[in-house]
């Protein structure tokens, strides 16, 4: 919840979300629909590390399985990131 707050009150602009499915307060499929509802942040593509099956993953750029390889997880990211732009890319949780 508190990086969908953030988020939405433009305190971050990330390139590439990397999230994990099973998080505490709402889990990440809930996080991830919530991205789709605002229109000011539903271009920020999404990378999702789980250990589900990856077609039971909604609206997701990528779907890498846990435990995933890192170098993976990098090509996933840079291949999702704009070129050229100083945005940091954040990590929910």
């Amino acid at each position: 919840m508190e990086a969908l707050e953030r988020l939405r009150s433009h305190e971050v602009q990330p390139e590439v979300i990397v999230l994990d499915l099973m998080m505490p307060r709402m889990d990440g499929q809930q996080f991830i629909k919530e991205l789709a509802r605002d229109p000011s942040v539903q271009a920020i593509p999404v990378v999702v590390l789980t250990a589900a099956p990856p077609e039971q993953v909604e609206r997701a750029a990528a779907v890498l399985r846990k435990p995933c390889d890192y170098a993976a997880l990098l090509n996933a990211i840079r291949a999702r990131a704009s070129r050229g732009s100083s945005s940091s890319t954040h990590m929910a949780r």
